[in-house]
């Protein structure tokens, strides 16, 4: 058996003397004649080649000798292989490409000679930890990230440090929610950051990426949970190729062929056919194995310091990559071809600079995805929850989830863009991210919950230039449709409608950012019928934030909260239980408030008839911002 292992490790050296680029002429040394002789083989064999897979390992080696696969005759008496036996010429010439049960290309991880490297080696250049989640202690963006990312213009105040404007807060807000499915994306832009000299792990901890440390690592987390973020900014996400498989192949020749130098570097994304289990990986190095089957090597932050293999098939333009999104879950296919676009690069060099967000105003696409073209007026529309989104226009278009599960886009300009998150999202319909164009102002949105299986609690949340609006503490039944009417003009009137079949209603928030003061106002029924109609305003010219109950049939109570953030500071106002009768108006008058402390004016329009009936003077209750939303 000693000698059969001999023989074995000579045929590794000769794998690898090949997979490095080794010439035919030698350097002199002992092992010359072994190799040559080994190399020369008989054109006509008595015996069967030795199956090649038994020279994967030691390990293999052993096992095909257990299996009987080694037989004697295939030895000389100091145990080298014979010629007659030796498969590297017949089977070693052939492509590694082995078909498994179904079919599909398991292609193989080991590089041969043809191949264009970055020199990206994942046993140094990956994290040695996996991708992860939301587990307990771990840190995302804050309010650093922010600022670095989108310029002092993201912050209402700088009087102690930034304060964010309520619309980048809850922008903030939303992708972190979103990382607890998965920090793949930022993992891998940032490794690539690190390879290609934009960045340094140095200044995280460790001379090589490989060596970081995760646990308690703040800096490092914060970091990762900013490049993951910079798939949903402009221009972030903007440059990618996508129109095929081939495109794709051909763009990281280019590029991996300049090494280091290269002025491109690109982060991976592969979808399952439905969008869902969206995933990023880093692409290093691409192997033509022939035969138009080409092996792209790739970074799977799934799996620390492994090599993996997506392959692509140049004759179908079709692509197939074996794996799993959650390290604990069992692999499984992703694939597509040219037309389902669910292979991707997107390019890092543009999330180097100040960033755009949907928040904001701007010169580029303002909105999640930038393929809506360069519309500031776009509105971002998020849902946090288990049920599924139909989004209709007033004129009746569509874009979304119908009651059967089927997936519809009418309106044009619309696009839903799934985020790359990688762990736990598998198996679970991840509802994209929508932006609405800016001809779709007045639209609802339907909460359905024909697909769940339980009681759930979802938030939608919209977000657009300068404002934000949230509808939280959802509650739905199975098969439970609820609806959310809204309204927004010139960003300054916003406008929600929303019924609620419990009488704990959901909290609705609305921020808004303008050049004096931003501000924020959060209104719950405390005390509604079930099923009554729950309407709110905020007219910013008049400075009115508006409370109507039509639609309602008994006596209601409601909880009230008002930020107002200017250049000395941040100010709340807080209040519990307003009555309100059917068909009343309540405006208040967030102008006239003069800061913490300070009363603030409410305005009556009893059975709305267009008269102010009462004016009510309410004394701050002395709440605090954040108790609010603990609540």
């Amino acid at each position: 058996m000693t000698a059969k292992i001999k023989t074995l490790m000579a045929l590794v050296l000769i794998a690898v003397a090949a997979a490095c680029g080794g010439s035919d002429q030698a350097d002199g040394g002992a092992g010359e004649p072994f190799v040559e002789d080994i190399k020369n083989l008989d054109d006509e064999r008595s015996l069967p080649p030795i199956p090649l897979e038994c020279f994967d390992s030691q390990e293999a080696f052993e096992q095909c000798d257990d299996d009987g696969l080694l037989p004697d005759e295939c030895f000389d008496v100091e145990g080298f292989i014979l010629p007659e036996c030796d498969p590297t010429e017949e089977q070693g010439a052939e492509s590694s490409e082995v078909a498994d049960d179904d079919g599909d290309i398991e292609p193989a991880v080991e590089p041969g000679p043809e191949v264009i490297s970055s020199g990206f080696d994942p046993s140094v250049d990956a994290f040695g930890f996996e991708n992860y989640g939301g587990e307990p202690g771990t840190v995302n963006l804050t309010t650093v990230e922010m600022q670095r990312m989108y310029g002092d213009e993201v912050c209402a105040n700088l009087a102690n440090g930034c304060t964010l404007s309520p619309p980048a807060r809850q922008w903030m807000e939303q992708m972190n929610k979103a990382m607890a499915g998965g920090h793949c994306e930022g993992m891998a832009v940032l490794s690539s950051l690190f390879y290609y000299g934009e960045s340094s792990p140095s200044a995280f901890g460790a001379d090589a990426t490989a060596d970081l440390e995760f646990p308690g690592n703040d800096a490092l987390q914060r970091e990762i949970a900013y490049w993951f973020a910079t798939q949903a900014t402009y221009p972030g996400g903007a440059a990618k190729v996508n129109e095929s498989p081939s495109a794709i192949v051909d763009t990281l020749i280019e590029t991996f062929g300049r090494g280091t130098n290269a002025e491109e570097f690109w982060a991976m994304g592969i979808y399952l056919p439905d969008f869902s289990g969206g995933h990023a990986i880093t692409p290093f190095a691409v192997e033509d194995r022939g035969g138009g089957i080409v092996d792209v090597l790739v970074y799977d932050n799934n799996f620390p310091s492994e090599t993996r293999v997506l392959t692509v098939d140049r004759d179908s333009d079709s692509w197939q990559y074996q794996a799993s999104i959650n390290p604990d879950e069992p692999s499984s296919l992703y694939e597509g071809d040219a037309s389902t676009k669910t292979l991707e690069i997107v390019a890092i060099t543009p999330r180097l600079g100040v960033q755009e967000g949907p928040f904001e105003e701007g010169d580029g696409p303002v909105g999640y995805a930038p393929v809506v073209g360069r519309n500031t007026d776009s509105v971002e529309v998020w849902l946090d929850g288990d049920a599924n989104l139909l989004i209709t226009a007033l004129d009746g278009r569509r874009i979304g989830w119908l009651e059967d599960g089927s997936f519809i886009n009418e309106v044009k300009g619309a696009t839903s863009t799934n985020l790359r998150f990688g762990v736990d999202v598998w198996g679970i319909e991840q509802e994209p991210v929508y932006v609405l164009p800016s001809d779709v102002r007045q639209f609802t949105v339907t909460i359905d919950g024909s697909q769940l299986t339980e009681t759930g609690v979802s938030e939608v949340t919209m977000i657009g230039a300068g404002f934000n609006m949230v509808v939280a503490d959802l509650v739905l039944d199975p098969g439970q449709q609820d609806t959310i009417y809204v309204d927004v003009e010139n960003d300054e009137y916003l406008a929600l409608n929303y019924e609620s079949d419990y009488s704990d209603s959901p909290d609705i928030w609305f921020g808004l950012a303008t050049d004096d003061a931003d501000y924020e106002f959060i209104v719950r029924g405390s005390d509604i019928e079930p099923g009554g109609s729950f309407n709110v305003a905020l007219d910013f010219p008049s400075g009115d934030f508006v409370l109507n109950t039509t639609g309602q049939t008994e006596f209601g109570l409601y909880d009230l909260l008002v930020v107002r953030i200017d250049d000395q500071g941040e100010y709340v106002f807080s209040t519990e239980d307003i009555e309100l009768l059917p068909d009343d108006t309540m405006f208040v008058n967030f102008f006239e408030w003069e800061g913490d402390g300070s009363p603030m004016f409410l305005d009556f329009d009893f059975e709305t008839n267009g008269t102010i009936d009462a004016t009510l003077v309410l004394e701050d209750g002395g709440g605090e911002y954040v108790d609010f939303y603990d609540e």
